[in-house]
């Protein structure tokens, strides 16, 4: 049936009080909620009750009255100090003006801003409310931040990495690409006007490319790798935080989960990659007299005709970089080096006996636009890659970004990470 206004008013204030009441229990933090019949009331309402209330504005003359005009949206101290010498310092101030309101504001502060503040002053709103999609998680923290004591940097790092992990977990995302913001002091000797505040400090933030994850061990090795390279003494430091960002939901990256190969999918991402003329002419020009060929049996070994390629036992593999690896990628690297243990003595360059080989070779071709990724290649090779692209080594600087790197194929993703001076090519 019909509700009369006062209903739809108790409804809205009990449905807010409820939702305080679950942050309270989820978080512990309190918050303020802010109702009207558009943004700019409810969020002057929620700026009025701060921090722990609820306020509902059912009549928004009475609730403008004499309200400061530096309290609304838009009007900040520059425009403060232009409007206080024609006598314009409250909202009656606008309303006194009448119909010549937008004119005589426009000629103080411009015609825009005059046309939003008349609107503003009258009550209305015309923005449209809608869902935000968030775009990254993060946890920060810039109070009471000294490292004089036992406990250092990594040590908070390593809990707003936790923090971070928390609050991934909750949202059902991963991220691909860790910010670490950091708030160095301009004076470490003086003494903030808050205690234990950050007083004026220089806002420094550097990001990487990491694989999908939300794992804390992942995000806190990222982050105190990047605090390493800002060189930042700790006793500087009155600030910091660590956002995740590219962030996808855990059903965009169940496909990982189904695929033949994990490791390989991971690598690979795309089958084929489009590139310019200009781009081809770079690969074509490239001027080396090495080539290589590669066969592939049907069993997946990988051969080569260059020479005996030997694969390397599991201890000698880098123990730090399988630890940094994802848990489903070190679960097929470590059933891989279980099937071959038996065959680790035979030459690379020798092909299985119980199959044929299918000989495969690659190069660019110049009538073609995209490049063609072969099936298989060293184990060697692709967790030098992993490593690399985990953030454990890094690319020399003269090489591409991990961003631009993505978006080579695999073959070319090898050689960079390997630093090979081998070309690969097709023949015809």
């Amino acid at each position: 049936g019909d509700c009369s206004g006062n209903d739809i008013y108790r409804f809205v204030n009990t449905l807010a009080e409820h939702i305080r009441a679950d942050i309270v229990k989820k978080t512990e933090c309190t918050a303020s909620i802010g109702i009207g019949p558009n943004k700019f009331l409810a969020k002057l309402a929620a700026d009025k009750v701060k921090p722990n209330a609820c306020c509902l504005v059912t009549d928004w003359r009475e609730f403008l009255e004499n309200l400061n005009l530096r309290d609304i949206p838009g009007i900040g101290r520059k425009f403060q100090k232009k409007l206080q010498p024609h006598g314009l310092c409250t909202v009656n101030d606008i309303w006194d003006l009448g119909d010549e309101a937008e004119n005589t504001l426009g000629e103080i502060i411009g015609s825009g801003t005059a046309h939003k503040i008349v609107q503003y002053c009258n009550g209305k709103d015309e923005r449209v409310v809608t869902p935000a999609i968030r775009k990254s998680i993060g946890a920060e923290c810039n109070y009471g931040v000294r490292f004089e004591g036992p406990y250092g940097v990594d040590y908070m790092i390593q809990g707003l990495s936790k923090e971070v992990e928390k609050r991934m977990t909750g949202a059902g995302v991963r991220g691909a690409k860790l910010t670490l913001k950091v708030m160095k002091s301009k004076d470490p000797s003086k003494v903030p006007g808050k205690f234990l505040g950050h007083g004026l400090c220089d806002n420094i933030s550097r990001s990487v490319d990491v694989l999908l994850t939300r794992d804390k061990d992942i995000i806190s090795s990222a982050a105190n790798k990047l605090f390493g390279k800002l060189g930042i003494d700790k006793n500087e430091v009155r600030g910091m935080g660590i956002v995740m960002g590219s962030l996808n939901s855990d059903g965009e990256v169940d496909f990982l989960n189904s695929s033949p190969s994990k490791l390989s999918a991971w690598l690979k991402k795309d089958s084929t990659v489009s590139i310019s003329r200009e781009d081809q002419k770079v690969f074509e020009g490239a001027e080396n007299p090495n080539q290589v060929t590669f066969a592939i049996d049907d069993n997946g070994d990988l051969n080569s005709d260059s020479g005996s390629l030997m694969m390397p036992t599991f201890s000698q593999l880098d123990q730090d970089v399988l630890h940094n690896l994802p848990e489903d990628i070190l679960s097929e690297v470590k059933s891989m080096y279980g099937k071959e243990t038996s065959h680790q003595t035979q030459v690379a360059g020798q092909p299985s006996p119980k199959s044929p080989t299918r000989r495969h070779a690659w190069r660019v071709n110049k009538s073609d636009k995209t490049i063609p990724i072969a099936g298989q290649t060293s184990v060697r090779r692709m967790l030098k890659l992993a490593c690399v692209k985990s953030g454990e080594e890094q690319l020399d600087e003269n090489h591409l970004s991990l961003s631009q790197l993505d978006c080579l194929p695999l073959e070319m993703q090898l050689q960079i990470a390997n630093g090979d001076d081998i070309k690969i090519v097709k023949r015809p």
